[in-house]
């Protein structure tokens, strides 16, 4: 079976450059066209539209591999965040940590929901995590803030590989999020 990680940046599926696709029976990885891996698609469907049960199998078999909340790919993002967190000195004690890590889970499955932080992003959570928006919200500027007086500047710039902070500027709720979950997301990509 062949697993794809990808993303679609831009206005529509027709600006979309590439899709990452990883072969599992020879182990290299390539990119391929979006138009090619909808050819792909639809040549697989096609074969599998008079056995309906095959095809219902193939297609929950799909959406779990897309799925960014199945276990094996939770587990693999929560482990990333984990390390992220950890290197930058967010300790794993408080309760901001749980709430953070959660957040970058949902920037990550749904990537709109960073640009509506107070109206989408901390009821997601606090659902999630059955607590309340405020609460939410406060614990993670809370542990953003414990990190960042650790003074650990050094080690989230060589996290995100590039200058993007400094000892002095504290990054809002949404910055910080967003960093994490766009790294978090390149380096699920390259694996």
């Amino acid at each position: 079976m062949v697993g794809f990680i990808f993303t679609f940046r831009g206005d529509s599926m027709n600006n979309a450059e590439k899709v990452l696709s990883k072969d599992n029976h020879n182990e290299g990885e390539k990119l391929m066209t979006v138009p090619t891996l909808y050819e792909k698609l639809t040549e697989v469907l096609g074969m599998l539209k008079d056995d309906e049960a095959k095809l219902q199998t193939l297609a929950a078999q799909i959406l779990a591999d897309f799925n960014p909340s199945t276990s094996a790919m939770r587990k693999k993002i929560e482990g990333h965040v984990s390390n992220i967190f950890l290197t930058i000195g967010i300790p794993a004690h408080i309760k901001g940590y749980r709430y953070l890590k959660e957040a970058v889970i949902c920037a990550i499955e749904t990537p709109e929901i960073i640009e509506s932080i107070t109206k989408a992003l901390y009821p997601e959570v606090a659902k999630r995590l059955n607590s309340t928006s405020s609460k939410v919200e406060r614990a993670i500027r809370h542990a953003i803030e414990v990190g960042w007086n650790r003074g650990r500047v050094q080690k989230i710039n060589e996290i995100f590989r590039v200058d993007v902070v400094s000892a002095r500027e504290k990054p809002t709720n949404g910055e910080f999020i967003s960093l994490v979950a766009e790294r978090v997301f390149m380096m699920i990509n390259n694996e």
